[in-house]
Order: structure tokens, then C-alpha cells, then sequence
């Protein structure tokens, strides 16, 4: 049977997605911090199956288990489920069938701290239209960030709990914040890029330049960037970012609910 776990147990389910490599690692550790979102396992200690929740829906271990169906029967209409592959995918079409909707993101690896390239980032950073700028978001401004793309912050509990320990910047033009890039989690040294264009403003290069800023800062603070893509073209803003090999991997979309 599948139970909650306290916050505190969270890291008790590391070595069950140690095989997940770079897919939404940043998300992960941030559910291994306790700091973040829900976790269930077959038991506390030495889990054999588990299921986490931060926006997406994870779930590892044992798939021959039998609380590996009952794990993905949990999760949600409208959940995204992400596995390690294999073995679990084919449990996922087994036990959900069409309920599960297919779709392929890409996970990015990120480079060793010494092989970025420092001074392409901040050109890139350096490379905005005339009127815009870069600034870190405040207490001052946390609202025009927040009005830009709540998923910015959809992670923290509250605007003032992402001020204190979230990290975001964003392009300031005439008055507002047209582009931004957040940590959708941070935790443990790992923070999951989150990257948003107001649709005027897209195809400018403020995305490019707003993640730029980004990575350096986290470079600076010994933090790990960590990049997953949903589409091509954010792909091919992470490539000309610096990040590396370019991993697909199948998710899966629960259309009803088919909690038992």
C-alpha cells in the first residue's frame, strides 16, 4: 500500500530515481529536500516504489511491484506522468492504456561548472533591445513578475516564500516585466529554469538574455542550472545557452481520473 510520507523521509526515495539522470533533476531534488512538494512510498524506510509530485508526477522503484499500478492510479486528470523509462512506460500503457496521452520532453545536461562559457553568457545577457534591462525581482516589483506568468512562483507557497528563497529576473520595459526567469525549484544546489515571454514580446531575444543572466548568477552562487525542454524551440534556446546533449524521453498525460 501506498502511504504519505513526512517531509523529513523524502530523501529515503534518492536511490529509487538514481536512474532518472538529467529528466527534471532539478524537480527531484527538490522533492528530496522536503522543501517541495508531496511524496508516497510503500514504506518510509527502504521504499521499493514510490511516487512524488512537484507540478509533474514521478514515479520510481519496482515497476513488477504490485504498488507500482497502484502509484500511477493515483495521480491525477490532467496529471503529467515522468518515468525512468523502460519498464515503467510499459506499466503506464498497461495499467492506464488510452487514459494515458503520450508527449516527448527533452531533458538538457548541464555542463561542469568550468566549461560554461562566461563571457558568451554575458554578452548574451548584454544583447537587449534599447529601453530594456535586467533586474532581479523585489519586493518592489514581485507583482509585475507574478502578473508576467504565475508559474514563475508556482511552486512557493506565496510571493513573500519565493522572495525569501526562490531566485528570479527578469527584462524591465516601460514600467513592467516583459520576459522572466525563475527558479521553479530551488533546493539543495539545483535550480529548475523556468523561462516566460509576454506573447509582444517573443522573438526578440529577451528569453535568451534573461536565462543568461540566470546561469551566471548561478554560476557565481554555486548553484547547478538545470534545464528541461518541452518543445523544440526550447531545445534550441538551451543549446545556445551552453547546455548539453539533448536527451528525448516519453511523458505521459492522464486524461480521467482513475483513482481506486
Amino acid at each position: 500500500m501506498i502511504t504519505e510520507l513526512a517531509p523529513a523521509q523524502h530523501e529515503h526515495l534518492r536511490p529509487l530515481f538514481a536512474d532518472f539522470g538529467p529528466r527534471l533533476h532539478g524537480c527531484i531534488e527538490a522533492v528530496f529536500s522536503g522543501d517541495f512538494g508531496t511524496a508516497w512510498a510503500d514504506q518510509p524506510i527502504a521504499p521499493a516504489v514510490a511516487l512524488a509530485q512537484v507540478d509533474f508526477w514521478f514515479v520510481a522503484g519496482d515497476p513488477r511491484l504490485p504498488e507500482a499500478s497502484e502509484a500511477l492510479r493515483m495521480v491525477p486528470e490532467g496529471g503529467t506522468i515522468v518515468t525512468a523509462g523502460g519498464a515503467w512506460d510499459r506499466l503506464v500503457r498497461q495499467a492506464l492504456g488510452t487514459n494515458a496521452r503520450r508527449s516527448t520532453r527533452t531533458a538538457m545536461s548541464t555542463p561542469p561548472t568550468d566549461a560554461w562559457d562566461r563571457a558568451g553568457l554575458r554578452a548574451i545577457a548584454a544583447s537587449l533591445p534599447d529601453g530594456h534591462s535586467i533586474r532581479r525581482a523585489t519586493a518592489a516589483d514581485i507583482d509585475s513578475f507574478v502578473a508576467l506568468e504565475r508559474d514563475l512562483v508556482v511552486n512557493f507557497a506565496s510571493s513573500q516564500r519565493f522572495l525569501e528563497r526562490g531566485l528570479g529576473f527578469g527584462v524591465w520595459f516601460d514600467g513592467r516585466y516583459v520576459a522572466g526567469c525563475s527558479s521553479y525549484t530551488l533546493a539543495n544546489g539545483k535550480l529548475e529554469m523556468e523561462i516566460d515571454t509576454h506573447p509582444e514580446f517573443r522573438r526578440r531575444g529577451l528569453a535568451r538574455a534573461v536565462g543568461a543572466a540566470m546561469i551566471l548568477h548561478c554560476l557565481d552562487q554555486d548553484i547547478e542550472p538545470c534545464w528541461d525542454a518541452y518543445n523544440r524551440r526550447s531545445v534550441g534556446l538551451a543549446l545556445q545557452l551552453g547546455f548539453l546533449s539533448p536527451e528525448p524521453y516519453a511523458v505521459f498525460r492522464v486524461r480521467s481520473s482513475v483513482t481506486k
